[in-house]
């Protein structure tokens, strides 16, 4: 995704268009302007483009395309969702991505971060005052005290990127479907549900959409069971009538326990972030924490932000939970970039 200053070919007296790059996918990067592909996630897979400059690659595009263009920012979109809510409301701390991947950054102090040289750290405003936002790549994240299920194991070891990004495989919008439908394949093997009648349609990888789940899981919270069974009729091409009260509570239930876990695991990432800024002292604990968000799982999944809400107050309390609050960012990563790349334009 590239944010630019204007509409046509060029900028004002040929100069050229500034350029914000959203790039959402880890990378090396090494300065404003320059970030090298570390290595695709979310299902993408082109090999010639792992290690090069990303800046440069788009840049060569545009030019080839007769685009007068010019990057100024390549940032991820995570820190572009930060960014964009910290323009409107400084009480911003962290920025997430909750879609069809997942991430979060956060905003650092730039004396603790190790990998900067000291000279770096102390910056124009004197040692301890200069911050730099993190991006975390929380994806990548991996724990023995995750729960973690044999259905997750297959699901990473059938990605194209087996081994790394395991949080995010738990969490984000690409895998709730197809963790559903790897339960529901042992559930036609175990307990004959749908009669062992559906076992071949399950067998095939990525049948199960997540937008069914999101839309089984609105209607388990309103007891709808006809409305489930309908729509799992619609999904595995049967009659509705072969979907029984039964097989409609289980994949009712199912999805409800995949989207809530997604949540769960989410909510559990922005309050481990939280607690090290408080226990840190770089953030107040009786001030507002701010918490940006972009993507569609926590835009249209239902209740998803309320589920956030919930484990916030299992893992800090009532009231401490009171103080984080979720903001939706729409195109947040988008608009943050335009924002960087205008303010770096003007450097």
């Amino acid at each position: 995704k590239a944010e630019a200053g204007a509409q046509n070919g060029a900028g004002e007296s040929g100069q050229p268009i500034p350029i914000g790059f959203t790039f959402s996918y880890p990378m090396k990067q090494t300065g404003i302007r320059r970030g090298e592909l570390i290595c695709w996630t979310k299902g993408f897979d082109i090999k010639d483009t792992l290690g090069k400059d990303l800046v440069e690659l788009l840049e060569a595009s545009l030019e080839e395309q007769g685009v007068n263009g010019k990057v100024f920012a390549i940032l991820n979109d995570t820190v572009g969702t930060l960014a964009a809510s910290k323009f409107c409301d400084q009480d911003t701390q962290l920025g997430v991505i909750l879609g069809t991947g997942s991430n979060a950054a956060y905003i650092e102090g730039a004396s603790r971060i190790s990998k900067l040289k000291e000279k770096e750290a102390a910056g124009a405003g004197g040692e301890g005052k200069r911050k730099m936002i993190i991006n975390i790549e929380w994806g990548n994240y991996n724990s023995s005290h995750l729960p973690y299920l044999d259905e997750d194991r297959a699901i990473d070891a059938q990605s194209l990127n087996a081994g790394v990004q395991h949080y995010e495989k738990m969490i984000s919008g690409m895998y709730l479907g197809e963790m559903v439908r790897r339960i529901c394949l042992r559930a036609s093997k175990e307990i004959n549900l749908f009669g062992g009648t559906q076992r071949k349609f399950l067998e095939t990888a990525w049948s199960f959409p997540t937008s069914l789940v999101s839309k089984i899981d609105g209607c388990a919270g309103t007891g709808d069971l006809d409305q489930v069974e309908k729509l799992l009729a619609g999904t595995l091409k049967i009659d509705p009538s072969s979907v029984s009260e039964s097989d409609a509570r289980f994949v009712a239930e199912l999805c409800a326990l995949i989207g809530k876990r997604s949540a769960a695991l989410a909510a559990a990432g922005v309050v481990a972030i939280y607690k090290y800024l408080v226990q840190s002292g770089q953030v107040d604990p009786k001030q507002r924490f701010v918490v940006a968000v972009d993507g569609g799982l926590f835009e249209h999944y239902p209740n998803y932000p309320e589920r956030m809400a919930e484990t916030f107050a299992t893992l800090l309390g009532e009231e401490s939970a009171k103080r984080i609050e979720l903001v939706h960012s729409p195109d947040g990563s988008g608009i943050g970039s335009a924002v960087i790349a205008a303010a770096q334009a003007m450097v």
